[in-house]
This record gives structure tokens, C-alpha cells and sequence, in this order.
């Protein structure tokens, strides 16, 4: 059945890539994922000036967002909600809503190896509390084979309690760990996010799913 119409591709501002309306492999068809937001992971290294690593954008089903969190949050102000934690708690508390953080590599100075320990940097502490270790050494051994580069393209979709992995369209693992799950999505959209300005636009687009 086609769904109602996409919304345009969506390009991110700092780094130039364009992120399509809606994920590819359904695009057309009800309760495809539809883009929330985009922005960019900056970092600073040392004798450069502050580089832009990657793009990222979060893909959500835009009918279970809104009949999970809608009540919840009805009467709030959309400039309000998309600054508002319990938003993006809400989403990651909720694993019936599919999510779908695509990253596209954006300089050639990253290596897999920087990559990851950034990420493990993030996961680890919770997952070592919740005795889920093994998920992250899991986790990381997906990438084994991957070889970083400008344009690498690299998908992480939540469904459920399952985290499948995707790199350069080719699916490298699913890994059954809520935990995991939530963890990695929080590294974007916790208190302290990796990029601040992917979660603003990313909480502006949820809040206009949930309002509408």
C-alpha cells in the first residue's frame, strides 16, 4: 500500500550530504521511516581546527511516534517539546517504534580504530553495569572488515530489542540487546549528545510527528 507523500531529502548544512526523505527500502510505502533531523559530529584534533568527522540523521515510523508518544504530550508547544529530554526518552523507551541513525563518513582523517573508541568511550560504563560487555565486544567486531574512508556509509536501525548494523549496504550483524540498543541511541540523543546541533533539528522534527 504507498503511503502518504515523503517529505524532500534533507541536507545537512555543515557537511553538504543529502540524506533522503524516507529510508530506501520502503520508500513509498506506509510506516516507512521518514527523516527527524540531520546534523553534524564535530571534533578537534589536534593541529587542525575543529573538523567535521561525519554526518548523521535519525529515520523514525512517523505513525507509531505519534500514536506512542501524541498523548503524552499533547497541549505542548512544538518550540518547547523539541527541547524537552522526555522527548527523546520517550522514543528510546518505546522499542515498537522503529529508529534508524545512518552516519556518513565525511573526512578521510577518521580510522576505524578512532571510531570506535570514541563509541566505546560512550557505551561502555553502562553497558559494564548492566553486566552486557560481551554485546560490546560484539559490537565492535562488526567493523572488523570495514575499511574507513571519505563516504563510508554506516546504518544502525533499532527494532525492537535488535540492533542491526549496516555498512556500505551490506548488513555486518544484529545484536538481540536492549541495552546496546538504547545506549548507542543515547550517545545522539541523551543529556550530553555527540552533536548538539543533529539532536536540535532531530527534536524539532520528532516534536512535529508528535503534535501533528
Amino acid at each position: 500500500m504507498l503511503g502518504a507523500t515523503a517529505p524532500p531529502p534533507l541536507t545537512e548544512q555543515r557537511t553538504g550530504v543529502s540524506f533522503p526523505g524516507e529510508l530506501e527500502y520502503c520508500a513509498g510505502h506506509d510506516g516507512c521511516p521518514i527523516i527527524a533531523g540531520a546534523g553534524a559530529r564535530t571534533k578537534k584534533i589536534a593541529g587542525l581546527k575543529s573538523l567535521d568527522v561525519y554526518a548523521l540523521a535519525l529515520f523514525v515510523d512517523q505513525g507509531a511516534v505519534r500514536s506512542s508518544l501524541g498523548g503524552m504530550f499533547s497541549g505542548t508547544d512544538a518550540a518547547s517539546l523539541a527541547q524537552d529530554q522526555r522527548l527523546f526518552d520517550e522514543l528510546l523507551r518505546h522499542e515498537d517504534i522503529e529508529k534508524t541513525l545512518h552516519i556518513v563518513i565525511t573526512s578521510g582523517v577518521v580510522k576505524q580504530k578512532a571510531f570506535l573508541s570514541a563509541l566505546e568511550e560512550r557505551l561502555k560504563p553502562r553497558l559494564q553495569a548492566a553486566g552486557q560487555l560481551a554485546a560490546l565486544d560484539t559490537f565492535k567486531r562488526q567493523f572488523d572488515d570495514a575499511a574507513f574512508r571519505k563516504g563510508l556509509e554506516i546504518t544502525f536501525t533499532a527494532q525492537g530489542d535488535k540492533l542491526t548494523t549496516t555498512i556500505d549496504s551490506m548488513q555486518v550483524g544484529a545484536i538481540a540487546s536492549p541495552e546496546l540498543t538504547r545506549t548507542l541511541l543515547d550517545v545522539y540523543l541523551g543529556a550530553d549528545p555527540a552533536s548538539k546541533g543533529a539532536k536540535e533539528s532531530i527534536g524539532h522534527g520528532l516534536a512535529s510527528m508528535v503534535l501533528a
